[in-house]
């Protein structure tokens, strides 16, 4: 349910805009965008929405009349060049507006910590107490919910955001949150979550947190677990460079524009000793490396062919995967009961009529099986050159399973003539391992090479 109510992005421009409508959020937008580019920064959807969504909130607080302190002209900055260039852009856009001391550091690191391939220490601005806390808490979560959130990334987003909350809790003060109400309704698991976390923090604080608060916890939440779903869906990869300066920034980052859709890059380390996540290759700028793992090699001008590279692996490592994949879902999906080889059946309707029998007398479809089969057949042929593979058009069987038949003779399918068939019946809950199994199926079985491989190895084992 928690990745339910998570799918997608959960925080966007459009939703910002809609719940802070006197914000000039495109213009925030704008603004973000020129000096990443400025700054060599590519910021992926994620980060960018964080940062945007973290300026406009306090915006909204200061001009609401709440805000900690005043700006002191002394003020250092601890945070990186982009922050600061950023912040001061935000600040002349707006009429009358000054960033207190607060905002400017806890935005910068919002902002330095949202550019995930680089590292923050929340040790130096977090205190020791709130750091135990939200460890706790986030334990706490994974222990009643099964979901991680104790990713570094998170972790320190939700570390500042927590730090900011306790200390308003203890002055008194709450921020106002438009999108509390839409956000309790829309995903409501989510703000349960959100609820349980409060809790342990005001157990911790000794005061209550107000609704509006906890809304805020549950924008966390959502948008760190829409992150995973993401993130489930492409490779993990960690850099090694040899010397992990500024130099390096823009590498990682066009490395992560290039292949933002396919590869989630953990976390830059100088040396392999520093991993710890599980991850699926490496990419280095060493010419060797003293783990075990898959990795490529590029140069520190990252070039065509090093992208070039980086693409082949990421290829091989997609195909390698699906290919297991389908090992372990064809092993569940073929039994011996729905395995025949004869000659006795020559033509389309015989093994149809007696596949729908069998799988319908071991409660695997219901008696309408057949005539979905057949109606499939009507619209078009599933003959694929020497194989066929009939399938209903809804998938509405009791168990997901399928049947071969194989006729070493030759089967009649209209204007073809089949040797094997594949016939497939499938639950709705089973869909994507339909989708898998099928695709695959066809990818295999159209290929004449395959086909004659097979049929030889039957002739010469069997008969």
């Amino acid at each position: 349910m928690l990745y339910k109510e998570s799918d997608g992005n959960f925080i966007n421009k459009v939703a910002i805009q809609e719940n802070f409508p006197e914000v000039n959020v495109d213009s925030l937008y704008t603004i973000t965008q020129k000096f990443a580019k400025k700054n060599e920064i590519y910021l992926n959807t994620f980060d960018l929405n964080n940062i945007i969504l973290h300026i406009t909130i306090a915006i909204q607080r200061i001009r609401n009349g709440y805000q900690f302190q005043t700006r002191d002209n002394r003020f250092n900055w601890k945070s990186s060049k982009f922050a600061q260039e950023l912040l001061n852009e935000v600040e002349k856009s707006q009429k009358s507006f000054k960033f207190p001391d607060e905002d400017l550091v806890s935005l910068g690191l919002v902002i330095d910590g949202s550019v995930s391939r680089w590292t923050i220490d929340m040790k130096d601005n977090i205190s020791k107490e709130t750091l135990n806390l939200i460890k706790s808490i986030l334990s706490y979560v994974r222990s009643i919910y099964r979901i991680d959130l104790t990713g570094p990334e998170f972790l320190n987003q939700f570390a500042i955001h927590v730090s900011r909350l306790i200390q308003r809790l203890k002055s008194g003060k709450s921020i106002q949150n438009p999108m509390a109400t839409q956000m309790k309704a829309q995903s409501p698991t989510v703000y349960e979550c959100a609820v349980l976390i409060s809790h342990k923090i005001a157990n911790q604080v000794g005061v209550e947190v107000p609704d509006n608060e906890i809304a805020y916890i549950a924008m966390h939440i959502g948008n760190a677990i829409a992150k995973q779903i993401e993130d489930n869906e492409r490779l993990k990869v960690i850099i090694v460079v040899p010397d992990y300066q500024d130099k390096f920034l823009s590498i990682v980052d066009q490395i992560d524009k290039n292949f933002n859709n396919e590869l989630s890059i953990l976390k830059v380390v100088t040396e392999e000793t520093d991993l710890s996540e599980k991850v699926d290759f490496l990419i280095t700028l060493k010419n060797k490396i003293n783990i075990d793992l898959p990795f490529v090699q590029i140069s520190p001008f990252l070039t065509r062919t090093d992208n070039g590279n980086i693409r082949n692996k990421i290829e091989k490592i997609v195909n390698t995967k699906k290919q297991l994949t389908f090992d372990h879902q064809i092993g569940s999906f073929f039994d011996e009961r729905f395995f025949k080889i004869n000659r006795n059946l020559k033509d389309k309707e015989n093994v149809i009529n007696y596949i729908s029998n069998v799988f319908y007398e071991e409660n695997i479809t219901k008696k309408d099986y057949r005539e979905d089969l057949f109606k499939r057949e009507r619209m078009s042929s599933t003959a694929f050159g020497k194989i066929a593979i009939p399938h209903s058009l809804e998938m509405k069987a009791l168990n997901t399973k399928g049947f071969i038949y194989i006729n070493p003779h030759g089967i009649t399918w209209g204007a073809n003539k089949v040797y094997l068939v594949f016939a497939l019946a499938v639950k709705k809950q089973d869909s994507e391992m339909f989708r898998n199994i099928f695709d695959r199926l066809s990818d295999v079985m159209t290929e004449g090479k395959n086909i004659a491989t097979s049929y030889r190895v039957l002739v010469t084992t069997i008969f």
